[in-house]
């Protein structure tokens, strides 16, 4: 089985929850791409003594990040995972990689060859889901690390770093550390909440920073029904909690078309040319309490895209 555009899928796993979506994943990509052979390298961000594995057979899997120091607790993860991602660059044998979060789901029928191809006929190095909106916190108007689609022959792999940007509050100091709490505990949280607008540098931030306005990209569309208040349309764009670019979001979700209300279930969704393109679970640790319930749930969904599938063209 193969493809004139073969594709190599890179994910990170830590835990039990996020395994069995990983392995939840490769089924569901099997069977909307049964004429592709799948190329699937995992690093492996579980802790020491972790006992289940993967299935070799399935995914090539590379050494994660190991321990990291000197971080702050809310920086831990986006480090942990960032530095995980680049261990499976040296292992990219293909044109196109799809970074892919464990919890994203493409929805779309032979999408390994409908979107490379896409990217290849409209010249785009980059092609993926944005930041969610309700996120406002993230970069706007280009992919996030969740599905990115990446043409190699347009952008060298050495420059897809990953590593967050948060300068001194890596190793942060006294004042630092002073600093972070005052923002966060003393500064109202309304102010606080505009201020921060797309200015959280997170998994991916310097791609964004290199590329973005700069090369050809293109992002499916969020699905999102927040309303702009009278201070949203009033204040510009960077202090907007609502995005203002037209047609970067949609209010068109996948009930309106027939399909599973992800939404209703606290998921994000995604749409591209008019048709849903895919859903984001986010946080593996919700589904701890009933992982099998959950993964049986999260099947069901999957099962209404393969009975009633997605069929996009690359043109």
């Amino acid at each position: 089985m193969t493809s004139n555009y073969d594709i190599t899928i890179c994910s990170v796993y830590h835990s039990l929850e996020a395994k069995r979506l990983l392995e939840l994943n490769y089924k569901f990509v099997k069977i909307c791409n049964p004429d592709v052979a799948i190329r699937w390298i995992v690093a492996d961000n579980t802790p020491s003594g972790f006992l289940e594995k993967l299935n070799p057979q399935q995914f090539i899997v590379v050494p994660g990040a190991g321990e990291i120091t000197g971080l702050l607790p809310w920086m831990w993860g986006s480090y942990r995972h960032a530095r995980a991602l680049k261990n499976t660059l040296p292992h990219i044998t293909t044109r196109f990689v799809l970074f892919l979060d464990i919890d994203f789901y493409i929805v779309i029928s032979s999408w390994m060859k409908i979107i490379p191809r896409y990217m290849q006929d409209h010249g785009l190095a980059f092609f993926g889901v944005p930041w969610h909106p309700s996120h406002e916190r993230k970069w706007r108007y280009f992919p996030s690390p969740h599905t990115l689609f990446v043409d190699l022959t347009m952008i060298s792999r050495d420059t897809l770093n990953f590593e967050p940007v948060f300068g001194d509050m890596l190793h942060p100091s006294l004042f630092m550390r002073a600093r972070e709490y005052i923002r966060r505990n003393i500064i109202p949280f309304s102010l606080r909440r505009r201020l921060d607008i797309s200015g959280y540098s997170d998994t991916g931030y310097p791609i964004y920073k290199t590329y973005a306005g700069k090369t050809a990209y293109e992002c499916p569309q969020p699905v999102s029904t927040t309303i702009p208040t009278f201070l949203d349309r009033l204040l510009p764009d960077r202090f907007s909690l609502v995005p203002k670019r037209a047609g970067y979001t949609t209010r068109t979700c996948f009930r309106d078309l027939g399909y599973a209300d992800c939404v209703a279930r606290g998921w994000e969704e995604f749409m591209w040319q008019e048709q849903p393109y895919g859903f984001h679970i986010r946080g593996s640790h919700k589904l701890q309490d009933n992982l099998e319930g959950n993964i049986m749930h999260i099947r069901t969904i999957l099962d209404e895209f393969i009975y009633k599938p997605i069929s996009h063209t690359s043109s």
